[in-house]
């Protein structure tokens, strides 16, 4: 079942990208979402409007599948109003490990994100999710790394970095 959002809800969302694919046919507004996904940043808010009811089902599914939050959608005038936050999927981690990265560093903004209040405990349940698969995997949990860091802090991130590939050398 899709998760319909009040028109309270939906008008509280605030999106960094609106996709009009009103009267596009199947797949059409799911490739215009997947397309304009890349559009906008981590934690940010697509919205897809659709008049094809198969939309709201065909978003959810492919969100789940590829690590974006299905936040609901909104019936509007004659056309649904779908939201989407884009993420990263624990698995992607895993993936990347498994096609031979010698690790994989998530930084967050910490608790000064401006994009989303709750930014860190979304990188950590990521950064949780990723470890378990790791550890299903045979994968040493070492090999991933997250650190809350400033936007705009170059040097914390860089010696974040430096540490973290030095770190991936003596594994």
């Amino acid at each position: 079942m899709t998760a319909m959002l009040s028109e309270a809800e939906a008008g509280a969302m605030t999106a960094a990208r609106v996709v009009d694919a009103r009267g596009s046919a199947c797949p059409g507004p799911l490739l215009e979402a997947r397309k304009s996904m890349a559009t906008v940043a981590m934690g940010e808010i697509l919205e897809v409007w659709s008049s094809d009811p198969q939309t709201k089902a065909d978003v959810a599914a492919w969100a789940a599948k590829v690590g974006h939050e299905f936040l609901g959608a909104a019936a509007a005038q004659g056309y649904d109003r779908v939201f989407i936050r884009r993420g990263i999927k624990p698995g992607w981690i895993l993936y990347a490990l498994q096609q031979g990265f010698d690790g994989v560093f998530l930084a967050a903004d910490g608790e000064e994100c401006g994009f989303l209040p709750d930014c860190a405990a979304r990188s950590a349940r990521i950064a949780g999710d990723a470890q378990a698969l790791m550890a299903s995997h045979g994968i040493d949990g070492r090999r991933l790394k997250m650190a809350a860091i400033c936007s705009v802090c170059a040097e914390p991130f860089a010696r974040h970095v430096r540490e973290f590939t030095a770190s991936l050398g003596s594994l």
